[in-house]
């Protein structure tokens, strides 16, 4: 109704802004303090299941989050593995370099102009140097003895493919004549391109490899992922009966002796000094509490029963009587003694 009236009143955006956040700000603070009175009038048990319920809510809120962002980072994984780590890798980048170089060597062998020639030698050399990039980075990514066989058998056809296509370079820098052009397309198509499939054919292999090395992973992975996410349901799962057990067994280790103080006490305003407190096996707080009612009530049992001893003397016209436990009248108990002995005098 007050926002209701500055609204009506013309007031300045600003200003109406500022007095709905103010009165917003008031009434969380009264929210706040509403909730404050009303968990210091709950009971202790109440308050202890409460308390073990929000800390097992809150654990539990947080290991759904970890096994949420877990998730997401093994799937994430798992695609960047599908998708960049093998077909797409270090092997499959290689493969295409020294497809365009061994292009790119057969064109300089074909061609007949001098410029022509030295360009597409010049995109050999630049597509081997990227091949020699990866070489050692698809080394360094395998860890299987398979692996680093395949490897092997990989780079020494690389070697043996490099050595036979310098010995084509030199001769296409010393062409004069067609026929030596001729001659050493011949050589090129019996020689280089034969060791130039080889090592595709090796290159392939070990990349076939590693994708069903990264197939096998990405089970793993998957695998994992669901025994983790089994695993924190469990957890939360026994955290939440435990946090229950342990706030009912710990609320009724206080609340059910209290109450017994609570009801003996009852009986003792009724006049009940006989029967015994309530015995607790736990050491703490709670014990020191019934120890210290019953400690109460026996000291004043003896009270009364000193009283009452004295009085029935007195009623028997024995007025010689004397306390037996003197001790006990102290503080306001003291004026009990004192007005029997006047009595006396």
């Amino acid at each position: 109704r007050y926002i209701q009236g500055l609204a009506s009143q013309g007031g300045s955006s600003l200003s109406f802004s500022a007095s709905y956040t103010n009165i917003c700000h008031n009434l969380m603070l009264k929210d706040l303090r509403g909730n404050a009175i009303m968990f210091r009038k709950m009971k202790l048990k109440k308050k202890l299941i409460i308390s073990f319920f929000l800390v097992a809510a809150i654990t539990s809120i947080s290991s759904i989050l970890g096994a949420v962002i877990s998730k997401d980072i093994t799937t994430k994984y798992s695609a960047a593995m599908e998708n960049y780590g093998f077909a797409q890798g270090d092997i499959g980048m290689a493969l295409v370099y020294i497809s365009e170089a061994n292009t790119a060597l057969s064109n300089a062998a074909a061609l007949t102009d001098a410029a022509a020639t030295q360009e597409q030698l010049s995109t050999y050399n630049e597509c081997m140097k990227q091949v020699d990039v990866y070489i050692p980075a698809i080394r360094a990514s395998l860890s299987t003895d398979e692996g680093i066989a395949m490897f092997n058998n990989t780079d020494s056809k690389f070697k043996a493919y490099t050595s036979e296509a310098q010995n084509i370079i030199n001769r296409i820098n010393a062409i004069t004549t067609d026929e030596e052009r001729e001659a050493l397309l011949l050589d090129i198509d019996r020689s280089l391109l034969p060791l130039y499939q080889d090592f595709s054919v090796a290159a392939r292999e070990l990349m076939n490899l590693k994708d069903t090395q990264g197939t096998a992973l990405d089970a793993s992975l998957y695998r994992s992922m669901m025994v983790s996410l089994i695993i924190i349901v469990v957890m939360i799962i026994v955290g939440i009966l435990l946090s229950i057990f342990l706030g009912t067994a710990i609320a009724n280790s206080i609340s059910i002796p209290i109450n017994e103080c609570v009801d003996r006490l009852a009986l003792f305003k009724k006049g009940d000094v006989h029967s015994p407190c309530p015995t607790v096996k736990s050491e703490d707080e709670v014990r020191d509490l019934v120890n210290m009612t019953e400690s109460i009530l026996a000291h004043l049992r003896d009270v009364f029963y000193d009283q009452s001893s004295m009085f029935d003397e007195m009623s028997k016209g024995n007025l010689d009587v004397n306390t037996t436990v003197e001790e006990l009248y102290v503080g306001d108990l003291d004026p009990l003694l004192k007005s029997i002995r006047r009595m006396k005098d």
